[in-house]
């Protein structure tokens, strides 16, 4: 059942059954930390680096529908 809709309801009940009724909020709680502490992403460089990493990945996905209606149209 792993990867179903089903799987992951009782997977989250078995969390809560381990660790507690507030094991969610507490692994947002360490997931809010861990990006916290880093100020790179909020300064100059880091906008422009990820404006730069999302253009090629932009630019990636459209070369290759082009190439796939390339190859379909032949």
């Amino acid at each position: 059942m792993s990867g179903t809709v089903e799987g992951g309801k009782k997977a989250a009940v078995t969390n809560k059954e381990r660790h507690g009724k507030d094991f969610y909020a507490k692994l947002g709680q360490r997931g809010r930390q861990a990006v916290a502490n880093t100020d790179w992403f909020r300064s100059p460089a880091g906008k422009k680096h990820l404006s730069d990493v999302g253009r090629i990945g932009g630019l990636t996905t459209q070369q290759r529908k082009r190439e796939a209606r390339e190859v379909s149209s032949e």
